[in-house]
């Protein structure tokens, strides 16, 4: 069975904390994969390539402020190790190529102002 990892932010009193329980609550009721969550806030991207090792697939609830160990080459060595790699990003400018699919989450954005990729 596949595993997947909701890293999420580790603050508790910010929305992108919030929204990230919401998003697992609603995604564990699935029978399949199995989800795992984690809240800690990562000091720097081994620990948290660490962390990430036994998962098949990392979801990344992303903030510039959130989550600022998340970088273009975590994400590069995610995909090496042959993970798929979903990042919902919030208030920001996605500029990550090593994601296999964006799910962006504000529903006023317009088609034309996305980066070219994968969407959700």
């Amino acid at each position: 069975m596949k595993k997947v990892l909701l890293a999420n932010s580790g603050a508790e009193r910010c929305g992108v904390y919030q929204f990230g329980m919401n998003f697992y609550t609603v995604w564990t009721h699935k029978p399949q994969p199995t989800y795992a969550l984690t809240h800690q806030g990562f000091n720097n991207v081994n620990d948290f390539l660490s962390f990430a090792q036994p998962f098949d697939a990392v979801i990344v609830n992303w903030h510039t402020a959130a989550t600022s160990w998340m970088t273009n080459d975590a994400l590069k060595a995610l995909r090496e190790q042959g993970k798929k790699v979903l990042l919902i990003p919030h208030d920001e400018t996605v500029a990550f190529d090593q994601v296999d699919a964006i799910l962006f989450i504000d529903p006023t954005i317009k088609e034309e102002s996305l980066p070219r990729g994968q969407y959700v």
